[in-house]
């Protein structure tokens, strides 16, 4: 729940350092640079958003199963069954 500096900063320095080298490695292929970009940054925009989901999808069901508890504190939840 909050700002890490060295996940910033190690997240940003390897963000440049792919760039880098994927325009050097087009640069040599003679690829298209805009279109390995494109995938290569799209495909970590999709893998970053899956994860998003997963973090939230896991604190809702932790919600529900708190709120259950909360509600009949001497029933086992249907989960743990």
């Amino acid at each position: 729940n909050r700002f890490q500096a060295d996940v910033f900063v190690t997240g940003f320095i390897s963000n440049v350092l792919l760039a880098f080298l994927l325009a050097w490695l087009g640069d040599k292929i003679g690829a298209n640079l805009f279109l390995v970009g494109v995938l290569i940054f799209g495909q970590r925009i999709f893998n970053n958003l899956s994860l998003i989901r997963r973090h939230l999808l896991t604190k809702y069901s932790d919600w529900k199963k708190r709120k259950a508890d909360q509600a009949d504190p001497g029933q086992i939840a249907p989960s743990a069954q």
